[in-house]
């Protein structure tokens, strides 16, 4: 299996509207076996927390999971990433998870979002959907699915620009004025989903197979889905 020559993280480091997070207890970096694990955290104006995950598991298994989160009282989509490298194939998939999907079409930024999508859809060798317990929390987007094993670092950069672009969106939606029920919903719906995805994806189960049980629940329930 070959991997790219820089991680994912690299191209969201060049992000000048990013800061990189001290992350205590030993948790940026591990490694097990012939495995490995490294976490990223992120802050910015307008966003709560950006989160990466690292796994290199064994010497035929790779996984990157990215999400981001708007800051608190901000109604707006999450931006979720996976990259999964396996044997000879890279599945690359982008997700904007919301409570709302049809009516995000109408906010600020979202059709420009789906249009960047657009400069990278001859990247893909073939399209997936979402997965099942997912399918209708995201907003319809084109970029997910599978890519050639020499152009990861090409869908490293294409996830990086896509991430950019969300966060364009998000800053020119800080200043919508949500009622209190709004947000009540759409707390409650992050919470759901965030539930549903750690518990349903194959990520979680991945990580703790090649790194443990004790550092995958500490990075996926205190940095990704913030469940404690």
């Amino acid at each position: 299996m070959k991997l790219p020559a820089r991680p994912i993280v690299d191209y969201f480091d060049k992000l000048d509207f990013l800061q990189k997070l001290q992350i205590d207890g030993g948790l940026e970096a591990t490694k097990r076996f012939f495995s490995k694990g490294s976490l990223r955290v992120y802050r910015g104006e307008g966003l709560s927390s950006f989160s990466n995950l690292s796994v290199k598991g064994l010497s035929f298994y790779h996984y990157d999971f990215g999400i981001a989160y708007p800051r608190v009282g901000v109604v707006f989509p999450l931006f979720m990433y996976q990259v999964i490298i396996a044997a000879d194939r890279v599945l690359a998939l982008v997700h904007f998870p919301f409570n709302m999907p049809e009516e995000a079409m109408s906010m600020a930024g979202i059709g420009e979002l789906l249009e960047k999508e657009t400069e990278y859809i001859d990247m893909l060798l073939t399209g997936f959907k979402p997965q099942e317990f997912i399918k209708n929390q995201v907003i319809p987007n084109t970029f997910n699915g599978l890519v050639r094993t020499t152009a990861v670092e090409e869908a490293y950069k294409a996830i990086a620009d896509l991430f950019k672009s969300w966060y364009m969106a998000l800053a020119e939606n800080i200043d919508n004025e949500n009622t209190k029920e709004e947000r009540e919903q759409f707390d409650n719906w992050v919470r759901d989903f965030k539930e549903a995805f750690y518990r349903e994806d194959y990520g979680f189960k991945a990580t703790q197979r090649y790194l443990g049980r004790d550092w995958a629940i500490k990075v996926f329930e205190e940095y990704l889905f913030k469940l404690r």
